[in-house]
């Protein structure tokens, strides 16, 4: 058997050495195949940021949480309130009507009724940096309005520098019943603008609200919801506006998305 010198065994174990080396620099520089990273949604409470590169939000629960939106929005907050939730801003009966159009024409003019309601609100809680705002609108203002939706936001950032906003899109409702104030498309155009505004890193994703069934008795309701009773019923006689069991099912969705 040949003889093993010194510096032979010195060569071999600089050799394993630096294979060794070579071959954690490989592993730590190489991700895990085939896995990827959890993203949170709405449902979960924890939306994660409309970009990449967007800084997280902050943690969902400290309140209070202020809110922007229309008579529907109002009654989703009251039935949020009724489930027994503690940091929405409480039935602001002044935002009837508050289409996201309405919001952002009032910009500017110390007697719109539904800035004038945000400012009192705000000046109740100066503490408030979090908002959800809902986008609603009539049958005839309900196309294109996310330039209109990210001017409100821009208000509300003047208001409140450092403001988390969260948008939703107002409710729909079970087919085959139509809100006659809002139309046919109005809500389906209403998840096209905050989903644009979302893409545009504008604000964050809010919690979507279900769609509300339609019992309906008359031509002021219109047409029921599929399989609707008087029991499953969640719309007052006007086929638009949630009662109070349309509201706790809004105020629960809020309840699950902001604690």
């Amino acid at each position: 058997m040949p003889s093993v010198t010194a510096s032979s065994r010195f060569r071999v174990l600089a050799t394993l050495v630096l294979a060794l080396a070579t071959a954690c620099s490989s592993a730590s520089s190489a991700g895990p195949t085939g896995s990827s990273t959890p993203t949170a949604t709405g449902s979960t409470g924890t939306p994660s940021p409309a970009t990449s590169t967007a800084s997280p939000p902050p943690p969902i629960g400290n309140g209070p949480i202020g809110y922007v939106g229309c008579s529907n929005s109002a009654a989703a907050v009251n039935g949020y309130h009724l489930a027994g939730g503690r940091l929405m801003w409480p039935f602001i009966r002044n935002y009837g009507g508050g289409t996201v159009t309405q919001w952002a024409t009032g910009i500017g003019e110390s007697r719109n009724q539904y800035w004038s309601a945000f400012t009192k609100q705000l000046q109740n809680q100066p503490t408030t940096h979090t908002f959800w705002f809902q986008l609603c609108a009539t049958a005839e203002e309900s196309q294109n309005n996310d330039d209109e939706a990210i001017a409100v936001i821009e208000e509300i950032r003047a208001r409140v520098p450092d403001a988390v906003v969260y948008i939703s899109p107002l409710n729909d409702w079970v087919a085959p019943h139509v809100c006659a104030i809002c139309g046919p498309d109005g809500p389906a155009n209403m998840e096209a603008d905050a989903s644009q505004v979302v893409k545009a890193g504008e604000a964050l994703r809010g919690p979507t609200m279900p769609p509300l069934v339609a019992a309906c008795t008359d031509s002021e309701c219109g047409i029921s919801s599929r399989d609707a009773t008087q029991q499953s019923n969640e719309v007052e006689p006007d086929g638009c506006h949630p009662n109070t069991n349309g509201q706790l099912a809004f105020g629960e969705r809020l309840m699950r998305f902001f604690g």
